[in-house]
């Protein structure tokens, strides 16, 4: 997409960014009992999905790569959770396009209202009516989008892929500066992390 070009800036991220994944990636997590990644069964499965169509390796590793945000605020009863909002294959039907195609995700993570207070909620209310397009919803009930997965099956381009993920995680990071922009706090964003995206096969 014109103005997201998918490259590593040179002044890279900033520190507290850079510690922020190094945590991520460091934090231990609970793994499945069972899983199509077992070593008993990994082998197998990539087997099996050779041929797989994107919704079969949506069902079959997605799902294990990227945990529904929405049944991790049901297990774990997480009041901080309960704020996420979830959509899978839904176009994003309410954002303000940056260009003429309507982003699609396989799967997206964003906010709902409720995580707003209501005092925020009063300063961007002419921008989240019922039904108009905004800057900073993606779908009705979906604020600022943060992470969005790209699924590709037998012969589906991961590079394809990425290029989707960089047309949707553009016009997410476009609503953040906005409302910074707004509030005239733009320069607070340089060199922070603003989304996430992950782009995989069965492969």
């Amino acid at each position: 997409m014109r103005g997201s070009p998918i490259m590593e800036h040179v002044l890279d991220i900033d520190q507290p960014s850079a510690r922020l994944c190094q945590n991520l990636n460091s934090t231990p997590v609970d793994l499945p009992s069972v899983s199509l990644f077992d070593n008993r069964f990994y082998k197998m499965t990539l087997h099996k999905l050779v041929d797989a169509n994107e919704m079969r390796v949506f069902r079959d590793i997605t799902q294990l790569l990227v945990p529904s945000a929405e049944s991790l605020a049901t297990f774990a009863l997480e009041q901080e959770y309960e704020f996420l909002k979830e959509s899978t294959n839904q176009g994003w039907d309410r954002c303000r396009k940056l260009t003429n195609i309507r982003p699609q995700p396989d799967y997206a993570v964003g906010f709902k209202k409720t995580a707003l207070t209501p005092q925020r909620i009063q300063r961007i209310w002419p921008f989240l009516g019922v039904g108009c397009i905004s800057p900073f919803k993606a779908r009705d009930g979906m604020l600022f989008p943060f992470l969005a997965c790209e699924v590709k099956g037998s012969g589906g381009s991961i590079r394809a892929a990425r290029c989707q993920n960089a047309h949707s995680m553009g016009i997410a990071v476009f609503g953040v500066v906005n409302l910074f922009r707004l509030l005239g706090e733009e320069e607070t964003l340089h060199r922070k992390i603003l989304a996430f995206s992950i782009a995989h096969d069965a492969s």
